[in-house]
């Protein structure tokens, strides 16, 4: 019978064996963050913020509906993060942005940005099939993150000259910037390029073009 102490002890027991394997790796990192398990890539913001040095990135979480198996489809990346005084001693939050299990970002959250001097901190990032999205927070330690019920605020459209894709964001002036995309269809801008948005509420965005011409064929 799988009672629940059952679960919790397996649950202890399964985590005690993880931390053994991760301390006895002789590649794992001592100094530089690392995540507490599984994969990581992409940092998608850094900030320094009410006396702390905030990284988000992203992190796996197991898929609700997937068979928790080795494949890739069932883990989705989620915005983890992390913050420190001193850039050596870090805690681990809870995660910044996590997929919604009703079933509106069955793909998870991907990669992004903190928006750069942003009056409120200020999270951008890409939801795949959806677009560019927004969340904010009010909370001075930055763990409480809310999405704005305005997403995707950048959508995905077929035909158009530009590709809704990563972003990258700042505010300067009054004005909010971003990056949009690896990938800009206008005639002359092949090769690697991106694409630049303006917004005066990071709700609503014009898109203003190609931001730079690639000298790279």
């Amino acid at each position: 019978m799988n009672t629940p102490n059952k679960r919790f002890s397996d649950l202890i027991r399964a985590s005690r064996q993880l931390r053994k394997v991760l301390w006895s790796d002789p590649h794992r990192p001592l100094y530089h963050l690392t995540s507490p398990e599984g994969m990581w890539n992409d940092a998608n913001g850094t900030v320094f913020w009410k006396g702390r040095y905030h990284v988000f990135y992203l992190g796996r979480m197991p898929n609700p509906k997937g068979e928790q198996s080795d494949s890739e489809n069932d883990w989705l990346p989620a915005f983890e993060h992390a913050s420190s005084k001193d850039l050596l001693h870090w805690v681990h939050h809870p995660p910044a942005i996590l997929p919604a299990f009703d079933g509106s970002t069955p793909r998870g959250i991907y990669s992004g940005d903190l928006i750069e001097g942003a009056p409120i901190p200020t999270l951008i990032y890409h939801v795949p099939g959806q677009g560019t999205c927004i969340a904010r927070s009010e909370d001075d330690d930055l763990i409480e993150w809310a999405p704005v019920p305005e997403n995707p605020v950048i959508t995905e459209v077929e035909d158009e000259e530009y590709r809704v894709f990563d972003p990258c964001a700042w505010y300067d002036n009054g004005v909010y910037y971003a990056l949009i995309g690896n990938k800009n269809g206008r005639t002359g801008y092949e090769g690697d390029c991106t694409s630049l948005f303006r917004s005066d509420n990071a709700l609503d965005w014009s898109y203003l073009g190609p931001f730079y011409k690639s000298n790279r064929e």
